[in-house]
């Protein structure tokens, strides 16, 4: 096996896991045994391409991952060039104010464990807290992360936040920052909490035996967009169920909210996911001739308790979008429902037979949307495949794409159908073109040469 395709089988590795993995939500107790495979493999790129593995940083990957580059970027930097470090740094310094800011402060924190304290470090981390213009919102919220940090790199702050992060709120008599003083005058009046804002007051309703149904009832009319899609999708009994709040959501935050309802009360998001799905195309580069979309509907496809069942919203999402960047899109389903929105997860994972319904189409490309698992008829759809490509003979060959939304930490990649069938992982929507250009990779139609090229100009676009 020769230098170059090592390379490219570890690169597909990496870029399937950047738009898969993410960290399972199982709790703090179980953070660091949590995504090893991940871990070892962004360790391993970052240390044998790191020129390629700092481009990744202007592409279309979950949060994650991304934060998983930065991290690595300022924790192993030795041997690193002048160009290389310069390049991290405008990347870096442009991708971090967009991140949610509980996640930039978690991984600075875990950059502040494992005891780097560099120059490079410290600039960066300053230079992220200092271009906040919420900061005293961020003491409030964040005041445990935020106070260890600003300890570790010994940054200056002004003297209220200093003051705040160190003693509370009761520290002084008065606040100059309303947002300190009103927090202050809920210890003495609780119906102060009300004045808060909710992303507070939550944190603080607790503390001051506020059930948080009340809260909710008191404050509903001053949540923000985001906070109202967070509650609309916490499966907890004061739901906050507004459908005009999915207006602005992502394609896939939509398309979850409308499968946790019963099908008859789903007719409300065809029009939010049409608009969302319209987004969502606007930022796809690729056009695509006829596509044969082949979704697994299976009991396994989702399941509303368990994050990590995303077959289901992930192929609904996709059917909203490729009409508006194909010519033609054909579905095909394990169980067929009436309707496209009223698909319900029922019966076994058997893609053979949908496969070689979508095949007989003729199209130009097959997509498979499924967590890889066959419970019926397996190796089917790799066998459909095999069959279909040896009657085209030289002719051309229809291309077979499986999209896979969950990561199997235990072998570093997603769950594969067979060896005729590209697998690509791809938990949403928006990473459509980069998806594709990943299974061109690992097909051999885009060499390394070409792939560096592709992130350069991802880069350029940054």
């Amino acid at each position: 096996m020769d230098v170059e395709q090592t390379a490219c089988e570890d690169l597909a590795l990496f870029f399937n896991a950047c738009m898969a993995a993410t960290r399972p939500a199982q709790g703090v107790s179980l953070r660091r045994q949590a995504n090893r495979g991940v871990y070892f493999l962004h360790r391993y790129v970052c240390c044998n391409y790191r020129d390629l593995y700092l481009r990744v940083l202007a592409l279309p990957i979950n949060d994650f991952n991304r934060l998983l580059v930065v991290r690595n970027l300022l924790t192993h930097a030795r041997g690193v060039t002048f160009e290389q470090r310069r390049l991290e740094n405008q990347l870096i310094t442009q991708v971090l104010p967009f991140m949610p800011a509980n996640r930039v402060y978690r991984c600075f924190l875990d950059i502040c464990q494992s005891g780097v304290n560099n120059r490079r470090t410290r600039a960066v981390m300053q230079a992220y807290i200092n271009g906040r213009p919420d900061l005293a919102f961020h003491a409030v919220k964040y005041r445990g992360k935020l106070k260890r940090i600003i300890r570790h790199i010994h940054m200056k702050v002004p003297a209220e936040i200093y003051d705040y992060l160190q003693r509370g709120a009761t520290a002084r008599e008065r606040w100059e920052t309303p947002l300190f003083d009103r927090i202050r005058l809920v210890h003495y009046q609780k119906s102060g909490l009300y004045d808060l804002p909710f992303a507070v007051a939550e944190t603080l309703a607790d503390r001051f035996g506020v059930p948080r149904a009340r809260l909710l009832e008191r404050m509903k009319e001053r949540l923000t967009a985001k906070e109202t899609v967070r509650l609309n999708n916490t499966m907890t009994r004061e739901k906050v169920r507004h459908a005009d709040a999915m207006a602005s959501a992502p394609l896939l935050t939509v398309a979850n909210a409308a499968l946790a309802l019963p099908p008859s009360e789903r007719g409300r998001f065809d029009r939010l996911l049409a608009q969302a799905a319209a987004r969502t195309a606007a930022k796809v580069q690729r056009r695509y001739g006829r596509v044969a979309l082949v979704i697994d509907n299976s009991d396994s496809s989702y399941r509303r308790n368990e994050p990590s069942t995303r077959t289901l919203p992930l192929a609904l999402a996709l059917a909203y979008v490729l009409p508006h960047c194909s010519q033609s899109v054909s579905l095909f389903w394990s169980s067929a429902p009436n309707a496209t929105l009223m698909v319900e997860p029922r019966g076994v994972s058997n893609l053979a037979l949908p496969l070689i319904d979508a095949l007989q189409t003729k199209p130009d490309t097959v997509l498979i949307v499924s967590d890889g698992r066959e419970n019926s008829m397996r190796g089917g759809a790799d066998l459909a495949v095999q069959v279909a490509h040896k009657q085209s003979g030289s002719g051309r060959k229809v291309q077979v794409i499986h999209l896979n939304p969950t990561f199997n930490d235990q072998d570093f990649e997603p769950q594969h159908l067979g060896p005729h069938i590209t697998t690509v992982g791809m938990r949403d929507p928006a990473f459509l073109d980069f998806a594709m250009e990943v299974a061109a990779f690992q097909e051999g139609l885009l060499s390394l040469k070409g792939i560096h090229h592709y992130l350069s100009q991802w880069v350029a676009a940054a």
